[in-house]
């Protein structure tokens, strides 16, 4: 073999090495940015996925919270105005207060809904504090059947009301557990940073005007 012939046939060699390597270099590079490709989307998917179930929870969250927000309100007010009443025995005291009655039920009643089907996306402060008002609930009922089950009028010595002034206890609880769960409630749906809020409850206002503060709403 002459000097000419080996030296194409390395050159040949190396060319052909060459050739296959950068043929290789291509097709590694090329599988590398398909899979970082692949790795983008899955990735940009799962960010996604999770923006859209946060968004979801949220949403789920706000009607909670405003409904149950609206409905302390409403059961606040309206126990107020059953311990602001004055029992008598006309047709017209008894038709206000057995309607108060009535919606404080629907009222208790929608609350309690509320604390079943919303638990998991309620926080769990504002869950405890709203579910404090079972308590007086309670207490509410017992006091029914006692004086109203028979249709007794409560009056006590001196002519002086006694169901209202039961009542008005039971009221200055309530009040502190609706201005707990507006506190909360603020904090949760971002309109109140936690720092400027007291969520522990305070005796509140009662319902004669002897007030430790000022009635929320």
């Amino acid at each position: 073999m002459d000097w000419n012939t080996l030296i194409a046939s390395l050159v040949g060699s190396g060319a052909a090495v060459g050739g296959v390597g950068y043929l290789l270099k291509l097709a590694t590079e090329r599988a590398l940015d398909v899979r970082l490709d692949k790795l983008r989307q899955e990735n940009q998917a799962q960010i996604q996925e999770q923006f859209r179930r946060e968004a979801f929870i949220w949403d789920k969250q706000f009607e909670a919270t405003k409904s149950l927000l609206s409905l302390v309100y409403r059961f606040r007010n309206a126990f107020r105005e059953l311990a602001t009443l004055v029992d008598g025995a006309s047709g017209e005291d008894r038709k206000e207060r057995n309607e108060i009655m009535r919606r404080l039920s629907i009222y208790a009643k929608a609350v309690s809904e509320i604390l079943y089907e919303e638990r998991a996306v309620l926080p769990r402060e504002l869950f405890e504090a709203a579910h404090e008002l079972q308590t007086p609930v309670a207490e509410l009922e017992m006091l029914t059947k006692r004086y109203f089950s028979k249709g007794i009028s409560p009056v006590a010595e001196h002519g002086q009301n006694v169901l209202p002034r039961e009542l008005k206890p039971l009221y200055a609880r309530i009040d502190a557990i609706y201005s707990a769960v507006v506190d909360l409630s603020h904090v949760s749906l971002g309109v109140t940073d936690r720092e400027k809020v007291k969520t522990a409850p305070n005796p509140g206002p009662q319902p004669d005007g002897t007030a430790n503060a000022a009635p929320r709403g």
